[in-house]
């Protein structure tokens, strides 16, 4: 059985879907302005959530409900949030958006926060006469041995929170686009 330890109330139902109906239909409701939670020792204190989304989200971390699970065959890994599937189906294929724009490193990520944490470790420790504005950018393909530079001219002058490029997207049949967070586009 599981056990709803929402203030005042005692009910438990059979199934963790089976109580997370009970908590949506009778302490979450919706079209609120704002929404509380009232768990027994919630450390949010009451503070309120304005998206009814946000607070379904929360729930999940008192439940420990993750219902969106990966569709990989062989692969059991569940999500309490759809944004982290789609984050992590990203590591079943060979496609790594986030590379590292630093001349000479060949680094690759799937995670933008990965990324960061490279440059932040690696190249930004390092004391070098390289710095973040002259870097160039480096976009490659699925096929590694197919790469396109984009000259540091063609960019806006970089900063060291912008190392980090904005993902390669590959429109059919075989076009490569560079979507920079400028805005501008390069082909």
């Amino acid at each position: 059985m599981y056990s709803c330890l929402w203030v005042k109330c005692s009910s438990q139902a059979p199934s963790l879907d089976k109580l997370m109906t009970h908590i949506c239909d009778s302490h979450i409701g919706s079209g609120k302005a704002t929404y509380f939670c009232e768990w027994k020792d919630c450390a949010r204190n009451k503070k309120p959530f304005m998206k009814r989304h946000k607070m379904h989200n929360h729930m999940r971390t008192h439940t420990g409900e993750r219902p969106f699970v990966c569709t990989v065959i062989g692969c059991n890994k569940t999500f309490s949030r759809p944004d982290s599937l789609s984050t992590h189906i990203k590591t079943h294929s060979d496609i790594r958006p986030y590379l590292c724009s630093m001349p000479g490193c060949e680094k690759a990520y799937f995670h933008s926060r990965s990324l960061r944490k490279h440059i932040k470790s690696t190249h930004l420790k390092k004391s070098s006469s390289t710095t973040p504005s002259t870097a160039t950018a480096s976009v490659r393909r699925n096929n590694p041995s197919s790469t396109t530079t984009v000259s540091q001219q063609q960019r806006r002058k970089m900063n060291s929170s912008s190392m980090i490029k904005s993902p390669v997207h590959l429109d059919p049949p075989h076009s490569l686009h560079l979507i920079p967070n400028n805005t501008a586009a390069f082909y």
